[in-house]
C-alpha cells in the first residue's frame, strides 16, 4: 500500500530530495504562516502523512535581529499553524528538528536527555518548535544533525578558501555527520513504520567527529589536493555567531528500533 506523503518545503534541501525518491511523496505548497492556507491545501491535497521540511536554517542569517520574527513566523509557529490544522483533518505531521537546540557541553544527546538553553536564534527557534509539538497528539519529531552531500555549502567553502587561501582554519564543532540520501532513505522506513515509532526520535550519523576531521576527511573523498591547507581551531574566532561545541546526536534507540545505521565514511563512499 502506498502511503500519500506531503511535503511541505518541498524546494528546500530536505524536502526536495524527498519528493525526488518518487515513493508516494508530493509536494504541498502552502504558506506556513497562513492558517487559513494551509487548511485549503491540505483539503485538497489530503496526504496520509506531512513532513514539515520548511525552515530557516542559515545560522548567520537567523542570529540578525532584522531576520529573526521571521526565522519564529516559519521554524516555530508555522508548525503550530499545521498541527493546527492537521489535527482536525486527522493527518500525523512529521517535524524536523536539529541538534542545535541543545547548548553542546555533553553531546552526542539522547531523546530524552534534559534540554539545555541553545547557543543561537536557529536553535532556539527550533526548541520552540519541539515544545509546540508536544501539544498535539499527532506531531512526532524527528532531529538530526548536519546532512551532507556533494555540493553542500558548509563544507564546499572551506575547500574553496583553502584553494585560494595560504592557511584555513576549521572550527573542531562535533556533529553526527550523515549523507542526505541516507537519511530520506531512514526517513522512508520510519514513515512505513510510523504508528510504533516514539515522539522524539534520532535519525543522523552514528558517528560523532569534529568538523575539522570531516572536512579532511570529505576533501580525501574527492580528492581534492589543497587539504593540507586545513588547519584545526578550537574556538571560531571569526563570526560573532555561535556553535554549540560538542553537539551530535545518540541513535541508539533508532538502531533499536530497526532503522539502517550510517556513518559519514558510508557517506562519504557515496561522493566517490
Amino acid at each position: 500500500m502506498t502511503i500519500h506523503i506531503g511535503v511541505i518545503g518541498s524546494r528546500r534541501v530536505i524536502g526536495s530530495r524527498l519528493v525526488e525518491v518518487e515513493r508516494g511523496a508530493i509536494p504541498i505548497n502552502c504558506t506556513i504562516s497562513d492558517i487559513g492556507n494551509i487548511e485549503r491545501v491540505l483539503k485538497e491535497k489530503r496526504p496520509d502523512v506531512i513532513i514539515n521540511a520548511e525552515s530557516r536554517d542559515d545560522i548567520e542569517w537567523c542570529e540578525k535581529p532584522n531576520n529573526q520574527n521571521e526565522v519564529i513566523r516559519i521554524n516555530s509557529r508555522g508548525l503550530w499553524n499545521l498541527a493546527v490544522v492537521a489535527e482536525e483533518l486527522k493527518i500525523p505531521v512529521i517535524a524536523l528538528s536539529t541538534d542545535y537546540i541543545f547548548d553542546g557541553k555533553h553531546g552526542p544527546y539522547k531523546e530524552d536527555v534534559k534540554r539545555t538553553l541553545p547557543v543561537n536564534y536557529y536553535g532556539l527557534s527550533k526548541w520552540a518548535m519541539e515544545e509546540g509539538a508536544r501539544s498535539f497528539n499527532d506531531v512526532k519529531v524527528i532531529r538530526t544533525s548536519h546532512l551532507f552531500w556533494s555540493k553542500d555549502p558548509h563544507i564546499i567553502k572551506y575547500l574553496d578558501e583553502a584553494y585560494s587561501q595560504e592557511k584555513v582554519k576549521v572550527p573542531l564543532w562535533h556533529r553526527s555527520f550523515m549523507h542526505i540520501d541516507h537519511f530520506v532513505n531512514s526517513l522512508m522506513i520510519y514513515i512505513e513504520n510510523y504508528q510504533r515509532m516514539p515522539k522524539i526520535l534520532n535519525i543522523s550519523g552514528s558517528e560523532t567527529i569534529d568538523l575539522f576531521t570531516f572536512v579532511r576527511t570529505f576533501a580525501d573523498a574527492v580528492d581534492f589536493p589543497f587539504k593540507y591547507k586545513l588547519l584545526r581551531r578550537y574556538f571560531d574566532d571569526r563570526k560573532a555567531v555561535k556553535h554549540p561545541k560538542r553537539a551530535g546526536l545518540d541513535v541508539g534507540l533508532s538502531a533499536k528500533l530497526g532503522l539502517p545505521q550510517y556513518s559519514y565514511l558510508d557517506g562519504l563512499e557515496l561522493l566517490k
